[in-house]
């Protein structure tokens, strides 16, 4: 979720709204406080010193995943959960153009790999038999003020016990999409959760706190298939901070979280059919499950205000009452773990990977890990 200079810094809301604010503000104190936790410690089994680990994903058929952190020095880290040796990625590394085999289109504007390199949200899939990684580069974005953000692409192997990368393609991302997370398809479509469109004045950052204090949307999903030429948006998919993205591992249902709406919503990737899934918590990332279902982690204090005492660098690390919650394949959600965030940073992502649940945060400084939960199916 976090990451974005608006909800780090939104002004003030409008009178009106002072009595709604200091109510929330007491509620939150019922339900559970954010605030500093203990270090990370080197001999638990968390795994220590990554900075603002957000985003986790396993490279399939392996115990490696990857680590999207806010370090300009490894903004990707590869992690052995077996071994725990780390490799950071070597980004970019490169192919001079986009290669026509992995080409999702010609995309003007990525000649090549990008000079920056800034990781957001994202996904390893097996593409058409080719180990493919999707990363947000929110640093393409924020070189200049009128920047085209990108999403960049990239093989990925397994070779003498490490982990490889080469750079294949990337896709630009124009003005008004502000991209939060990615997620690929088997059959090489990319889509992205769109949260919201960035406001150019106070009063527009007001209006959007006010938004989100009513659920009222504000962004939602867009894909760009492969062999097309740009984004579209994915119909139906309107939600109030369009957050966590993910395809089923049958390739069948697109899933997208609304973290304001407080609800999941799964999209038949054939017939475009939306459903509707409430769940408790304010849902972050999504992880597809091996068998159909998905897995959402947020958080359960406030809605909206609720990590605002984590957002300052110095609370970092930071924990908040959060729970993951299982959908399985018929639309059904429920809880399978909680913490009160007193002992881990809150999370933000949550992937199973044999008999444990990796728990990633934005506000922390580590992969947490727990013991698998009951009814979390095992790959």
């Amino acid at each position: 979720m976090g990451g974005d200079d608006v909800a780090k810094g939104a002004s003030g809301l409008r009178p009106g709204s002072l009595i709604r604010a200091a109510l929330l503000a007491s509620i939150g104190g019922l339900l559970g406080a954010a605030g500093r936790v203990a270090p990370c410690d080197p001999a638990g089994r968390d795994l220590c010193g990554l900075e603002r680990a957000e985003d986790v994903a396993f490279v399939p058929g392996s115990d490696w995943f990857v680590v999207s952190t806010s370090s300009t020095e490894a903004p990707l880290v590869f992690i052995d959960a077996g071994a725990r040796r780390r490799v950071v990625a070597p980004v970019p590394a490169a192919a001079a153009t986009p290669t026509p085999a992995t080409a999702q289109a010609a995309a003007p504007g990525c000649p090549g790999p990008h000079a920056n390199f800034g990781a957001g949200g994202n996904d390893i899939r097996r593409v058409r038999g080719q180990l493919r990684l999707a990363v947000i580069n929110r640093a393409a974005a924020a070189a200049a003020p009128d920047a085209i953000g990108r999403v960049e692409l990239f093989e990925v192997s397994i070779r003498d016990g490490a982990p490889r990368m080469r750079w294949l393609d990337c896709l630009p991302v124009p003005p008004p999409y502000t991209l939060n997370d990615v997620a690929l398809a088997g059959d090489g479509t990319v889509y992205a959760s769109h949260s919201f469109e960035r406001p150019r004045a106070p009063t527009e950052t007001t209006a959007m706190r006010e938004n989100w204090l009513a659920g009222t949307p504000t962004g939602y999903a867009i894909e760009w298939p492969a062999g097309a030429a740009g984004w579209r948006r994915v119909p139906g998919t309107e939600v109030a901070f369009t957050n966590g993205i993910a395809v089923s591992r049958d390739d069948r249902v697109l899933a997208v979280a609304g973290t304001y709406s407080s609800a999941v919503l799964l999209v038949d990737r054939r017939s475009g059919a939306v459903r509707r899934v409430p769940i408790r918590p304010t849902p972050d990332n999504l992880t597809p499950l091996a068998d159909g279902g998905f897995l959402a982690v947020g958080h359960t204090g406030v809605p909206v205000t609720g990590v605002d005492p984590c957002r300052d660098a110095a609370a970092v690390p930071c924990g908040f009452p959060f729970a993951v919650v299982r959908i399985d394949p018929g639309g059904q959600a429920r809880v399978v773990y909680e913490h009160d965030g007193s002992r881990m940073p809150g999370a933000s992502v949550a992937v199973p990977h044999g008999r444990l649940l990796y728990l990633g945060s934005f506000f922390g400084d580590r992969v947490s890990v727990v013991d698998r939960p009951a009814g979390v199916p095992h790959d």
